[in-house]
């Protein structure tokens, strides 16, 4: 009982610590910690994808208050110290999580302090053909005078389709179609010299190791006919079009590789400052939820 109060205490006072009027805890980082170690011991991970992320998001909507935003690692982490925010109405603390699947599935935790992504996780708000583009120009110094990159982007949506449905077939069930944390680049052809493409023979194979039956996934489909770039398991979406670009710049201007960490941010950079704007479906739904939690 004593942890636990003392939990609480640290929750509703952390923002005093930094000066703020909030803390925000979100996902992100190499580490994931406990409740306990992140309330009661400040561990955390620093300079993440998602601090960057929902704090580009924070500064636009609550632009008169102050925060320090916080990465925990797990969204498990995130849905514990929920229950004591709830429990104990703390409202200086907020949490930032993925959706996943959790809009489909009626998971979202209806409550003022918890914000979620738009699609699957932030990766899937960002990673958009305009930024992929955008960046590419950007490296490059160069316009994009072919279809090339519009043509495959199009492809990926509609060959990888069948596996995001079976992703969130199984997710349903606790399980998942895509490797987690790794391993989920097993159908794109990393291996070419050529733009990148869907591997759907690998689908196939994976879908019948999986024991699901292609037919039925097929009727699923149609039913649901999810916006595939919203429901993709994030770090797939990301990571194909870190390779699409890495391939598209060696392939038509000879260019040396980039890490794929400093695209990552690339595209974080170029996604709030030219495409995060009131036209843009994610702007959109950042601006009603943030309207209707009433920071």
């Amino acid at each position: 009982m004593g942890a636990f109060k003392r939990t609480v205490s640290g929750l509703s006072n952390s923002h005093l610590f930094f000066g703020v009027d909030f803390i925000v805890y979100t996902e992100g980082g190499s580490e994931s910690f406990s409740k306990e170690e992140v309330v009661n011991n400040g561990k955390c991970n620093l300079d993440t994808y998602d601090i960057i992320y929902w704090e580009n998001v924070f500064t636009v909507f609550t632009p008169d208050k102050t925060f320090k935003i916080k990465s925990v690692g797990s969204k498990q982490t995130l849905l514990d110290i929920s229950e004591d925010i709830i429990s104990h109405n703390i409202n200086t603390v907020k949490l930032a999580m993925d959706n996943e699947f959790d809009e489909l599935l009626n998971k979202r935790i209806n409550h003022t302090s918890i914000y979620y992504t738009h699609g699957y996780s932030f990766e899937n708000d960002i990673w958009q053909y305009e930024t992929l583009k955008d960046i590419i120009e950007t490296i490059t110094a160069t316009p994009i005078r072919d279809n090339v990159i519009l043509d495959s982007f199009n492809d990926f949506q509609e060959n990888i389709s069948i596996a995001v449905h079976a992703d969130y077939h199984l997710f349903s069930r606790n399980s998942s179609f895509f490797p987690r944390p790794q391993g989920y680049l097993f159908c794109i052809d990393c291996a070419s010299k050529n733009i990148p493409k869907v591997l759907t023979d690998r689908i196939n194979s994976k879908i019948q190791d999986k024991g699901l039956v292609l037919e039925s996934l097929e009727q699923l489909k149609d039913f649901l006919n999810l916006n595939i770039l919203k429901y993709c398991y994030g770090h797939l979406l990301a990571d194909y079009c870190c390779q699409v670009i890495q391939k598209y710049i060696k392939l038509k201007h000879n260019l040396t590789q980039i890490a794929n960490n400093i695209i990552h941010r690339i595209c974080l950079k170029s996604f709030f400052e030219k495409f995060f704007i009131s036209t843009n479906p994610i702007y959109e739904y950042h601006k009603v939820q943030f309207a209707q939690k009433n920071v």
